[in-house]
């Protein structure tokens, strides 16, 4: 797996487990970030959700497909901004922590893929 692919399958494995655990425990995913529990079942399909993105992204990152492994930089990023603004905007201020692996993530799949292009001279 190049170094790049493992930027995203760390991710994805992030990504999978957060899925499982607001799938599978939500009352304690919710409890930690401080939102009022509910038996409502989109927490449960919100977590599966976000278990089958963690699952993609690992076969794609396995399978190296680079147009998955490129388009995940700014998705995430925007990702970041989309959790930060819940945060500010509903005033549940530990939803934004999410915002700290999407950005380094993202970050770091930027580099890998930065040092992974071929130089070219003019």
């Amino acid at each position: 797996m190049s170094p790049l692919a493992r930027t995203v399958f760390v991710f994805g494995l992030y990504v999978l487990g957060a899925g499982l655990a607001l799938m599978l425990v939500p009352g304690v995913v919710l409890q930690v970030l401080a939102v009022p529990a509910t038996d409502e079942p989109w927490v449960h399909l919100a977590g599966y959700l976000a278990a089958v993105i963690g699952f993609y992204y690992l076969v794609a990152a396995r399978d190296e497909a680079q147009s998955f492994l490129r388009a995940t930089v700014p998705l995430r990023l925007v990702s970041a901004t989309v959790f930060l603004g819940v945060a500010v905007l509903w005033g549940y201020g530990a939803i934004a922590l999410f915002a700290i692996p999407d950005v380094a993530g993202a970050l770091w799949t930027w580099s890998a893929r930065r040092q992974a292009a071929p130089v070219t001279t003019g």
